[in-house]
């Protein structure tokens, strides 16, 4: 039956609407290939054909089934028959039935054609091991056959170039629009992930965590994981601020005033609009404070080097204008974006308020190469980040004797001291002074305890450092030669800046397998990096419902005010005379007892002195600390030094 008779009878006899349908093409001998969303609509029109005489008669249907794997034999002559194929099939791989030939492609050269056949799975094992058959008195590749439609037009997957909407080709090496002969990029690009990073930003995130961090440092990301701000870790721990879609701002505390750090991404296929809004929110959170905004914006204007204006740095410039905003950029600099194809760009922007204008001392774009093909942009302020460390003494390796033979010299004058005061002011410059000479016999006595810090692996080498100078030297050379030479100079910087990336992933490698490998305990540090997340110490966070201005010490105040508020009415005090003695001074029994109860690996304060040090002073010199604490409970006054803590 022809195709417009078949379609006709299927329209009087088989209504559309009463199955599910989601595509109908045309197939060989006059048929067509329904497709069902669902597997009982497929079965319903069997049924329906199968139970009405007039289809039944005309028509035969059924389901398709399942094909079996294909192979493809390049290169055959036009004049070679299917039965010397079958042939030497036979003879070179020992199969007894023949293949069944699908179809054929146009060959590399003229009189030529690829077969393509279908096997069974037995039959296929055999065939695709042999890679090569030799059919009269000559080799031909032979390799597993994928049904896969690519179009040559666009190299886009499920259609062919007749059914291509792109009127313009796309090469398949370097993804851009021009043709094969017309390329000059060195480094081959798949065009599909290409356009798919276009539209939904660069495939950094794996398993919704951002890779490539360093062990160690604290990574702030937006909800979309496109904006992120990464802070070693010897950095005072930030507090995060504000989270957006395609934002994240984190507040660092300095030496001299705090500073928000905001990061933020805009795809030059969304709107701007949605990333202004979100920067907007955050600054009217943290209204007059030092900030900075380091973004992504994919916007042009002439202010930060473009030479032409776009409607997104339009609007990008009226967001700075409006909110009183200063941009680093100038608008000499080199660019921030070099494509792989040769194009430059500066879309990467760095706004600040005016009241940090004068502390940034330098605004730089790096020559230094990176894995991406946007740049390093340094930014340096003219402050300090001071990182608080405590010490701490080694006291289990013993040297109390040194100790004590140290700091009896220093006991005489303590304890006349002691007899002789009688203000709390005395007091305090006692326990000062108490404490100073502690530390000082300690210094004297004991080793100091390192800090543990977390060793990245060691791959960076000085073939690296070379390597870097001279790709440097070979981009700047490139920058600065003749038309006639700087394309070839470009794809020869290129071509070596590929293979030092392919140094770096070999040593990086090589280096995490060394560390792996001299590890003596195998849940060590390589182990917790690998599979475990890192446990962050606990952060001072912005309390819900207060303002995120001030610093550290504003913080801890709310945060001690919401434990422990003040009470909303005051009780009277008690106007009556208690008659009751005064405390009796402490024994030295019951001082013993107390230091004895000290737990030996309890962590000491900021002054480093540990429970066994105690024990060693009340041990030796026990009426040092009697007369001490006496002297506290008849002045009614503990010594200030004792209160002191960090936050």
């Amino acid at each position: 039956m022809e195709k417009k008779g078949l379609e006709h009878l299927l329209r009087e006899e088989l209504p559309c609407n009463e199955v599910n349908l989601s595509n109908i093409k045309p197939v060989r001998n006059n048929g067509i290939a329904i497709t069902c969303k669902k597997e009982g609509d497929a079965q319903a029109i069997l049924d329906k054909i199968a139970n009405t005489e007039s289809l039944n008669k005309l028509i035969t249907a059924r389901k398709p089934k399942k094909r079996h794997p294909s192979i493809i034999i390049y290169g055959i002559p036009d004049q070679t028959t299917n039965e010397e194929i079958q042939d030497a099939l036979r003879h070179r791989t020992g199969i007894e039935n023949d293949i069944k030939l699908r179809f054929k492609l146009r060959g590399r050269t003229e009189g030529t054609s690829h077969w393509v056949f279908e096997t069974p799975s037995d039959e296929f094992q055999n065939i695709s091991m042999i890679k090569k058959l030799p059919i009269n008195w000559s080799m031909h590749n032979v390799r597993e056959f994928f049904h896969i439609k690519k179009c040559q037009r666009c190299q886009a997957y499920g259609h062919l170039v007749n059914n291509c909407k792109n009127i313009k080709p796309f090469y398949g090496f370097c993804g851009n629009r021009h043709q094969t002969s017309q390329c000059r990029a060195t480094v081959a690009c798949c065009i599909n992930c290409n356009d798919e990073n276009r539209r939904k930003g660069k495939p950094y995130v794996h398993k919704d965590e951002i890779q490539g961090i360093p062990q160690g440092w604290n990574a702030f990301s937006s909800q979309s994981k496109k904006a992120a701000i990464l802070s070693p870790s010897n950095i005072n721990n930030p507090i995060i601020m504000e989270k957006k879609t395609n934002a994240i701002a984190i507040k660092v505390h300095t030496d001299n005033f705090p500073i928000t750090i905001i990061s933020a991404y805009s795809s030059p296929q969304e709107n701007i609009e949605r990333t202004l809004e979100e920067l907007q929110s955050i600054l009217v959170a943290i209204k007059k404070e030092n900030f900075i905004i380091c973004a992504d914006l994919n916007g042009h204007h002439s202010f930060w080097g473009y030479s032409n204006e776009d409607t997104r740095g339009q609007k990008i410039l009226d967001f700075v204008l409006a909110n009183n905003l200063f941009i680093s950029n100038t608008s000499d600099a080199p660019p921030t974006h070099l494509n792989y194809n040769g194009s430059k760009g500066w879309p990467d922007l760095s706004i600040c308020s005016h009241q940090l204008i004068n502390k940034i001392s330098t605004w730089e774009v790096l020559e230094d190469i990176t894995n991406s093909d946007h740049q390093y942009i340094q930014i340096k302020l003219n402050t300090n980040i001071t990182s608080f460390k405590l010490k701490r003494y080694k006291t289990l390796h013993g040297n109390f004797q040194k100790f004590t033979e140290s700091f009896r010299t220093r006991v005489p004058k303590l304890e006349e001291k002691i007899s002789l005061c009688s203000t709390p002011e005395v007091l305090n410059s006692i326990a000062e002074t108490l404490q100073q000479e502690i530390i000082s016999a300690c210094n004297y006595s004991f080793k100091i305890r390192q800090h543990k810090l977390i060793s990245n692996p060691t791959w960076w080498t000085a073939n690296l450092e070379s390597e870097k100078k001279r790709l440097i030297a070979l981009r700047r050379r490139a920058q600065r030669s003749g038309a006639d030479e700087r394309q070839a100079r470009f794809r020869f910087f290129k071509a070596e800046r590929t293979k030092y990336m392919g140094k770096i992933r070999s040593s990086k490698t090589n280096g995490w397998k060394n560390v792996c490998s001299s590890a003596k305990n195998p849940y060590g540090k390589h182990y917790k990096s690998a599979f475990r997340k890192v446990v962050l110490p606990t952060q001072l966070t912005v309390l819900q419902g207060n303002s995120p201005e001030g610093g550290m010490r504003k913080i801890a105040e709310e945060t001690l005010e919401k434990i422990f508020p003040y009470p909303t009415s005051t009780i009277p005090l008690l106007s009556t005379n208690t008659k009751i003695p005064d405390d009796v001074p402490f024994t030295e029994g019951e001082i013993t007892n107390i230091i004895k109860s000290l737990p030996n690996g309890k962590a000491p304060g900021v002054d480093g002195i540990d429970n066994l040090i105690l024990k060693s002073i009340n041990k030796s010199f026990p009426s040092l600390l009697l007369n001490f604490f006496n002297k506290c409970l008849s002045l009614s006054k503990p010594f200030r030094t004792h209160s002191k803590l960090v936050i």
